[in-house]
């Protein structure tokens, strides 16, 4: 569109705009008046009704009393009794019936007279019973004390036959590694010196073992994957100091698993505690029962 025309078009546009609004009031106007008519007013006097009415109207109501409410008059009411508790009705009393009782019947003596005593029986008096003999008890037999039972060691030493032994010295509880002095003894008194001395040391052997069986059992552990039950002999051997030297599988318990875990537990135990002061031997042997059970 060229810029003549566009100036054209909008001159036309605001011309028709403004002539639109020039004549919006005149029809406006023209709509909203009505014909030309004439102003008149005409004047009547009101009726006598009417005036009375106007009157009555403007004039003021009357003011009157307002009727009072009638206050009820008080009454006094005596005070209140206390109530006497309700007797129950004496009851009729019954004329006691006159109870004629027949009159007793004589009783018959049925008992039989006793026979007539004899004058010499009863002159002499029955002899008294004889006083009941008591059978004589027998004597009480005392119960031997019973001897408490001697507990079993729970750890047990195999012996090893040593090349340097006496043949009359009894087997050894456990195996040493060394040759104490007190091996050597004469020929004459020897059975005697061992046999005062082994007692001692079988003694302090059974609760070295009881402890080191007793630390042994603590590191033992069911192992994974095993099932059922079984038992396995196992000999290690130890110190004087507690240091575990050798441990070796003496009976199967029936499965690898267990034999590992009782050689494991062995080995876990670690440093086993010293042995007592009367054992002088470098080193003892000792046989444990690791028993498995779930």
């Amino acid at each position: 569109m060229r810029p003549a025309e566009a100036v054209i078009f909008l001159t036309l546009a605001a011309g028709l705009h403004v002539g639109a609004w020039q004549l919006a009031p005149r029809i406006q106007g023209t709509a909203s008046d009505g014909g030309p008519g004439t102003a008149r007013l005409t004047l009547a006097p009101a009726t006598p009704r009417l005036a009375a009415l106007a009157r009555s109207w403007t004039r003021p109501p009357a003011l009157g009393q307002a009727p009072q409410p009638a206050i009820a008059k008080r009454v006094d009411t005596p005070p209140d009794r206390p109530l006497e508790p309700i007797q129950p009705a004496a009851r009729p009393v019954s004329q006691a019936l006159a109870v004629v009782k027949p009159d007793p019947l004589p009783r018959s003596d049925r008992t039989t007279p006793a026979p007539p005593v004899p004058p010499e029986a009863a002159t002499a008096a029955p002899p008294p019973p004889p006083a009941p003999v008591k059978a004589a008890q027998p004597p009480r037999l005392q119960e031997p004390a019973r001897r408490p039972a001697r507990p079993a060691p729970p750890a047990r030493a195999y012996a090893d036959k040593s090349r340097d032994a006496a043949p009359a010295i009894p087997a050894q509880v456990a195996s040493g590694g060394g040759a104490p002095a007190d091996r050597k003894v004469g020929k004459k008194g020897a059975d005697k010196t061992q046999s005062n001395t082994s007692g001692g040391r079988d003694r302090l052997l059974a609760q070295w073992g009881a402890r080191i069986q007793k630390k042994v059992h603590r590191r033992l552990i069911y192992p994974r994957g095993a099932s059922g039950s079984g038992t396995a002999r196992v000999a290690l051997t130890v110190d004087r100091t507690g240091r575990l030297v050798a441990t070796k599988l003496l009976r199967s318990a029936g499965r690898r698993l267990f034999d590992r875990a009782a050689l494991n537990a062995v080995a876990r135990a670690g440093r086993f505690p010293p042995a007592p002061k009367g054992l002088s031997r470098d080193t003892y042997t000792f046989t444990l029962s690791l028993a498995f059970r779930r």
